[in-house]
């Protein structure tokens, strides 16, 4: 029932703001009005029918029964000296119980998950915000700001609240100084001042004072100050100067406020002293390095000890430890003796030795009992072998298809640290004809991959060179796979060879590849298919299907700043650079090759790029996020080589791409497939293309429970780069290229369990390149009562977030 003289909130508008953020300032709304469709309030009306049918003194009186029906239960239990009994019902007591008393406070299904409960105007609240905006503004500089706000009457009994902002006169940082008792101190301040975020001259902001504070905190404990803390840092904010000239500041006022002196805040640094004592400068005087595992009781064996003689590291184990492996872990150890001690380099030693995939934990203790400085470093090591299994199901085209993986894992195989890893894969997939987009069939594959990876660069290279790699935690992975697939039109082998290099540093990876060698052999090619394939005219089809020897070398660099917080921005870049056959150059004059083939395999000379960019912006509510991504990549033979092996085209359509589209069936350019019976395209035959340009906008919000939404926005196209006789449109043309990018929009539904995201994306097409040029909005055409006519709209299935 609706309270009496209550009105509900119907929206909060802020006003007056220029400077001000007007994100950061309604994330100071203490009040969220409800969700709205238009003017409808379908989330609060599922709530008043939740709570119309919702009879609390059933769920009280249901409560207390199964009280007394579990402590029957254990009584028994107890009596019959069943312990194990009387755990298991305890456990399902406690879960049954905590169940009802949610319902019971939070109300039924229908109110708890679905609906909200109606948010009436707050006068009091509505002040409170007010009063959090002013501090808000102040911590911005903008000491003299003040806000106010008035309520005016939606419809019949709803309030929309407007706040009015008044910033008046900003201040901008003045002079910055330290103050300390410690010489010391005062000039590591003072040697890195020019590292603060308070700058002379730039506006005031509160938040870059306390990230001043903690650059101070960081800055000491990298210079040995081991105890240091941000409680230590003080800070005295006088704002009573002004400028005698505006040209001092890094953003001055418009001309209209020229004559008004700019306000300044001098900053002083205050470095105070613990109580008893100043602060103290550590030398490293012992490291110990401990590789232990714990015994039962507490208990371990007869312990050893080795020191380094290049590092002076002691090492503490209980079984024999080989010369080698210590100096794979010397080199992951970034402290020294007689140096000062280092924040960073603590938690840059932990991380890399966390890389070598060695140890269950890594712990890194400084001990000063003694009066002096020593670290030790605790792990525990994983077992030796391990075996892993994956069972689940892919979704491929739309359709899904079980899959098993096996993987064996041997550490420390030959005594440095090294990984032999052996994994088996399984899989029945669900797929779409080749050739056909209405006929569907199983496709079974297996893969069997070893690998061998050294915890070091293995190249012709000198020791002061490997040395200076050492911070990238370097890893060389020896790798062979074999892969057979066996589909009705044809079966496929294929045998690859790999060596690569990898580095990790910060948030960045870095990854070559020097030799990538694959043996590619289609056979039992069915007759149908191979006249099939004839008809299309397509040169690069056609040889994708030869036997084949493809080898590239190539590179990439990933930046990934996401540490799995749904509440922090964060980026995703990747760089790839690859060359195909650059090797066979050497060989080009030879009687080796012939015809393009080298002992009977089709070879192939190409380069590739391929960069991608990804950004998430997290909303102010939980769960609600903007998700960008551009994807750009160029491809072209060149040499002995008139066209690409087939995988190394580009592709776009499916669900994670442009949505709208049927998986690698959209473009190149302009290029018009042929057209049914019943007017529709013709969408049977993939589409590779050499010029690749995409992006993607993806809104997510949450539904309820592990129900998740998402609205979303896809473009992009592919080109040739010589117009292909056999597609018309298809070659990229700047003064063309922009009317020829497809556009999708569509909604998305999520099921995001703890274990799986499970995705279904409809996408309908807006604008379609391959149209007529007069024809190609075609959201025009959509009709939706026969939403699936003329393919306008597609259903992706897919697994995980589409990018």
């Amino acid at each position: 029932m609706w309270p009496e003289g209550k009105y509900l909130l119907h929206e909060q508008i802020i006003k007056g703001n220029s400077s001000a953020s007007s994100e950061g300032l309604s994330l100071l709304l203490r009040q969220k009005p409800n969700r709205k469709i238009g003017l409808l309030l379908p989330y609060v009306w599922t709530y008043n029918l939740g709570e119309a049918i919702f009879k609390p003194e059933k769920v009280q009186k249901k409560i207390e029964q199964k009280e007394e029906e579990f402590r029957n239960r254990i009584i028994e239990a107890q009596e019959a000296s069943q312990d194990k009994k009387v755990k298991r019902l305890k456990k399902r007591q406690n879960n049954k119980l905590e169940n009802l008393r949610v319902k019971l406070n939070e109300g039924n299904w229908l109110m708890r998950s679905v609906g909200e409960k109606p948010v009436f105007m707050d006068s009091t609240e509505a002040k409170r915000a007010a009063e959090e905006m002013v501090e808000y503004l102040q911590s911005k500089g903008f000491f003299q700001g003040s806000v106010c706000y008035e309520t005016r009457h939606v419809l019949k009994r709803r309030l929309s609240v407007t706040y009015f902002i008044e910033e008046y006169q900003p201040t901008y940082f003045g002079n910055l100084t330290y103050a300390s008792t410690s010489p010391d101190i005062h000039k590591i301040l003072l040697d890195n001042q020019e590292s603060s975020p308070v700058q002379t001259g730039e506006p005031y902001q509160e938040s870059k004072i306390s990230a001043e504070r903690s650059r101070i905190e960081k800055l000491l404990r990298d210079q040995g100050y081991l105890y240091f803390s941000r409680q230590y840092v003080n800070f005295q904010v006088d704002t009573l100067h002004f400028a005698p000239d505006s040209s001092q500041l890094a953003s001055p006022q418009p001309e209209s406020a020229s004559e008004i002196p700019k306000r300044l805040a001098h900053i002083t640094v205050i470095i105070n002293n613990p109580r008893e004592n100043t602060h103290r400068a550590f030398v490293i005087q012992d490291l110990f390095f401990h590789l232990v595992n714990t015994a039962p009781g507490g208990r371990t064996e007869a312990l050893d000890t080795l020191t380094s003689k290049e590092t002076d590291i002691q090492y503490v184990y209980e079984k024999r430890l080989t010369p080698r492996y210590y100096k794979i872990l010397d080199t992951r150890v970034r402290f020294k003796e007689q140096q000062k001690y280092s924040l960073s380099k603590t938690t840059d030693t932990q991380r890399s030795l966390g890389f070598l995939d060695m140890f269950k934990f890594v712990n890194i203790n400084p001990d000063t009992t003694s009066g002096h400085l020593d670290i030790h470093i605790y792990t525990t090591p994983m077992d030796k072998y391990q075996i892993t299994d994956e069972i689940g199901f892919n979704v491929i085209q739309g359709l899904p298809g079980p899959f098993i993986n096996l993987s064996l894992k041997n550490r420390n195989t030959f005594g440095t640290a090294e990984i032999f890893e052996n994994s088996l894969r399984f899989a029945i997939d669900g797929q779409t004809s080749f050739a056909a987009d209405n006929a569907f069939y199983s496709s079974q594959e297996i893969g069997f991959n070893s690998s061998l990876t050294f915890p070091k660069i293995i190249f012709p290279i000198s020791k002061t060179l490997r040395n200076r790699f050492s911070e990238y935690n370097p890893t060389t992975r020896l790798n062979m796979g074999f892969n057979y697939v066996r589909r009705p039109e044809y079966t496929r082998t294929s045998l690859a060879a790999s060596i690569s290099y990898k580095g990790q540093l910060g948030f960045s990876t870095y990854n070559i590849t020097l030799s990538d060698l694959n043996v590619v052999n289609t056979r039992d090619i069915s007759s149908q298919f191979r006249e099939q394939l004839e008809s299309l005219n397509n040169l690069s089809i056609l040889q994708s299907f030869s036997r084949a020897l493809v080898s590239s070398i190539y590179a990439t660099y990933t930046y990934n700043n996401s540490l799995g917080d749904e509440r922090q921005r964060s980026f995703f870049v990747r760089y790839l650079i690859e060359g195909g056959g650059l090797s066979l150059s050497l060989l080009r004059r030879s009687s080796l090759i012939e015809n393009n083939n080298i002992f009977g395999l089709r070879v192939f000379q190409y380069w590739r790029i391929n960069p991608s960019f990804h950004y998430y912006q997290p909303l102010g509510r939980k769960f609600h996020t903007l998700a960008f991504r551009v994807n750009i990549g160029l491809v072209r033979p060149f040499g002995l080589s008139s066209t690409l092996p087939y995988e190394k085209f580009f592709f776009v359509g499916g669900s994670s791409s442009i949505r709208a589209w049927q998986p690698r069936r959209l473009g190149p350019g302009s290029y018009r497939p042929n057209v049914n019976e019943d007017g529709s395209f013709d969408y049977r035959f993939e589409q590779p293309g050499e010029i690749l340009i995409e992006g993607n906008a993806e809104y997510r919000f949450p539904v309820f429970g592990y129900v998740r939404g998402a609205v979303f926005v896809d473009i992009g196209n592919i080109w040739t780069f010589q117009e292909d006789p056999e597609r018309p449109g298809s070659q990229f043309k700047f003064q063309n290229f922009l009317r020829e990018i497809a556009v999708g929009s569509g909604l998305g539904i999520r099921l995001n369990l703890p274990f799986l995201l499970f995705r279904l994306d409809f996408g309908l097409k807006v604008y379609d390149p391959a149209r007529r040029s007069d024809r190609r909005w075609v959201i025009r055409n959509f009709n939706p009562l026969k939403p699936f006519d003329d393919d306008l709209l597609v259903l992706n299935i897919g697994i995980g977030y589409p990018f």
